[in-house]
């Protein structure tokens, strides 16, 4: 499915005769669409063409056979597929990868059931764990977590998995003690699970999630705002991937960097498009979570607009 963005200002990318800019998104009732979405919006003379795809996976692959322009992925798919790691280990390293821009953080955020005492990770042992779907992102990201601690294998009781839609109702009937979710946005899951049965948020933090970082660095610390959901009423540490916005270096760096300052120079109308848009700055868009080079475009035009 393709949408056109027809919005654009003075600043908007200019494209040419290089025919319409296509970004690669996900599903339409998923986050990325409506970012690309957003995206398209500033940096357009309605020749910016936002397509639904299957996700990160599809949107590397296209990318890398010309289909697609930019793309929207997750920075660790980015990252094994620049390296040829994991996923992508049967190919050659995606060595033309390219970032344009860090989006929205996609932090995995631990929930605890209001009376299991669980406040840190410190305090997990012998309580039952909802690891998630075998083989899903939030599976594999809180074993990541939870191995940080160097934990005997029985320190904790491993659930039997259930799907998403009813984490929920495990955890608030006592099922298990603990689940987690990867959150890009505020999300309907999360506050659930805190209002209807007075769960609460796990802060992740210490020496053994430091040293997660640097041996993943396509994973940030985020912090969660009290007052971002019901019951948190103090900062909240947490860890996960981020969205990027990539493309490949032999994409025009005069059409990359057009399309930073057309975002850029708009930056309050872009983060106000969307809820989990809000947090983003300058700093956080240049820098953040490059775990691919910069585009040398990008880079000229962050430079030029000043950021550090």
């Amino acid at each position: 499915m393709l949408a056109t963005a027809l919005a654009g200002g003075p600043a908007a990318a200019q494209s040419g005769d290089e025919g319409p800019l296509v970004i690669g998104s996900g599903a339409v009732l998923g986050l990325y669409f409506p970012v690309a979405g957003a995206l398209a919006s500033l940096a357009d003379h309605g020749n910016v063409l936002v397509e639904s795809t299957g996700g990160s996976l599809e949107n590397l692959v296209r990318l890398r056979e010309g289909d697609l322009d930019m793309a929207v992925v997750r920075s660790d798919l980015a990252y094994e597929a620049a390296l040829g790691l994991d996923a992508f280990a049967i190919d050659e390293p995606y060595g033309e990868l390219r970032t344009v821009m860090t989006l929205h953080p996609e932090p995995l955020l631990i929930i605890a059931a209001a009376d299991s005492g669980i406040r840190t990770l410190d305090d997990v042992d012998g309580h039952r764990v909802q690891l998630g779907e075998p083989g899903s992102p939030t599976a594999e990201l809180f074993e990541l977590v939870l191995g940080t601690q160097q934990w005997p294998e029985d320190r904790y009781v491993v659930a039997e998995p259930v799907p998403l839609a009813e984490q929920t109702d495990g955890l608030c009937a006592g099922s298990y003690d603990m689940m987690a979710f990867i959150s890009g946005a505020p999300s309907g899951t999360v506050y659930e699970a805190l209002s209807r049965c007075g769960a609460h948020l796990v802060s992740v933090e210490g020496t053994g999630i430091e040293t997660l970082l640097l041996d993943h660095p396509a994973l940030v610390e985020v912090t969660v705002p009290a007052g971002r959901f019901p019951g948190v009423d103090r900062p909240v540490h947490a860890v996960g991937p981020v969205a990027l916005l990539v493309t490949t270096a032999a994409e025009p760096e005069d059409r990359v960097a057009g399309f930073v300052t057309a975002v850029v120079e708009d930056l309050p109308r872009f983060v106000a498009q969307h809820p989990s848009l809000a947090d983003l700055d300058l700093h956080w868009l240049a820098t953040a979570a490059h775990v691919v080079p910069l585009h040398d475009g990008a880079a000229a035009a962050y430079e030029a607009l000043g950021a550090e």
